[in-house]
């Protein structure tokens, strides 16, 4: 399975991109590379998914666990550009509503 993360800073917030095939088998060193970016930079967490091709409910836990530890420091995690197959597995998990949609916001 193929799969990449990469972490970058736009203006006050992390951004960590994800790419190809996130499971179970991945969940660990995401887990590395979120708890890693948090603690390195202040400011929200965005988890951009254009990339994704395939996300499991090991990685879902990984992410909600990185927005239980945001949320009590009083940052968000949202996420950016859900591929088609990862939008259906945040809408069955009950996180849609963690969408980062900058259109929606400003009307």
């Amino acid at each position: 399975m193929d799969s990449a993360t990469l972490v970058s800073r736009e203006h006050d917030r992390t951004v960590i991109w994800l790419d190809g095939e996130h499971d179970i088998a991945t969940a660990g060193t995401l887990a590395a590379t979120l708890t890693h970016a948090l603690r390195a930079a202040e400011g929200d967490v965005v988890i951009d998914l254009r990339r994704v091709t395939f996300i499991d409910a090991a990685t879902v836990g990984v992410l909600v666990e990185g927005r239980n530890v945001l949320n009590g420091e009083a940052r968000r995690l949202t996420f950016r550009a859900p591929s088609p197959r990862a939008m259906h597995v945040l809408s069955l998990c009950g996180l849609a509503h963690l969408i980062d949609v900058p259109a929606l916001r400003s009307l």
